[in-house]
């Protein structure tokens, strides 16, 4: 079986272009926007290429990792979710794995993945580590604010400071007391990297960015795809090519327009840098004139739920609808 992954067809993304919180539109110099002038751009326009839909494969449950056929598919109902990959395969249950474990089987790691020490490294990660994170990761965006109003002094003298370089201390201490575990199959890797061994993670992390990428890049699967192996075969779903297709855009290069906003509080630059003229101009060259799709961050909060763009209309209105002034005859 061959995982394609192609390089970017896009002139400025394959992976994740926040197009809804960017930079500043219409500077100075225009000239890389391509044409500017509204009446010379397309109304309206669509790419022939239909983007797939997908799972964002929530890092809350480990990402592709995650055995999705447990609980709702009779062939798996009562299957054990933490039995391990291999006892699965021998008892013919490999219908139920999760497609990184399907995956593992394909590349002949299988019987590598430390499944007991991976659960356990994800729930002590959970439940020591991520109180930790967050905690560091609100007194960052506090320093930064803090650094951002008095330059050329030490934030490490103020009381933020210190207890971000005490909880920092904390936080590295207790991950020198995590499982051991040596991360050499997909599985593995799916759960310490994009998953619940990730310290700090929030509900809404997850795969959203690859998979618009993936589903802008890649034609739809929509076969099941058999793999036999040592005389043993396993399926792969079209939901799970999907899944492998998706991971393997997950750390794909990409073009930024706008900036990443960061900032719980709904304020600031990057909340408010894309201009509309900016986001038309970018929508209408890309899509209307180039054939091209793009990937948008819906969201203009600190959250990001990426999803592709195919397709675009355009509706233009007077901002006001007053009767004109009558005229008025003056003498001098």
């Amino acid at each position: 079986m061959t995982i394609r992954t192609k390089k970017i067809a896009l002139s400025v993304s394959a992976g994740l272009l926040a197009a809804a919180a960017g930079a500043p539109a219409l500077a100075f110099d225009n000239s890389h926007y391509g044409d500017t002038r509204i009446n010379e751009l397309p109304a309206k326009a669509r790419i022939a290429h239909r983007p797939w839909v997908g799972s964002w494969w929530a890092y809350t449950r480990n990402g592709i990792a995650y055995r999705h056929k447990l609980g709702s598919f009779a062939e798996c109902r009562g299957v054990d979710a933490k039995a391990e990959p291999k006892t699965l395969i021998d008892e013919g249950k490999s219908y139920c794995l999760s497609a990184a474990e399907k995956m593992d089987f394909v590349l002949g790691t299988v019987d590598d993945v430390e499944f007991a020490k991976m659960i356990e490294y994800g729930d002590k990660t959970q439940a020591e580590l991520t109180s930790l994170q967050s905690q560091i990761r609100d007194l960052v965006r506090k320093l930064n604010s803090w650094i951002a109003d008095n330059p050329g002094q030490d934030w490490r003298e103020t009381d933020d400071g210190k207890e971000y370089l005490r909880l920092n201390e904390e936080l590295e201490t207790k991950k020198a007391e995590l499982p051991q575990i040596s991360v050499d199959t997909a599985t593995e890797f799916e759960h310490v990297e994009h998953g619940r061994g990730v310290a700090g993670v929030q509900g809404w992390w997850g795969h959203c960015n690859a998979w618009a990428a993936a589903a802008l890049m890649e034609d739809e699967p929509r076969l099941d795809a058999e793999v036999t192996k040592d005389g043993r075969t396993i399926t792969f779903t079209p939901g799970e090519v999907k899944a492998l297709l998706t991971e393997s855009w997950m750390e794909h290069h990409s073009s930024f327009f706008g900036s990443r906003h960061n900032d719980p509080e709904n304020e600031g630059v990057s909340y408010d840098d894309v201009t509309p003229a900016g986001f038309h101009i970018y929508t209408a060259t890309q899509i209307g004139q180039q054939g091209k799709g793009f990937v948008i961050d819906r969201f203009t909060g600190d959250e990001v739920w990426n999803q592709p763009m195919r397709s675009y209309t355009s509706r233009f209105e007077p901002l006001y609808d007053v009767d004109a002034p009558e005229a008025e005859t003056v003498e001098l």
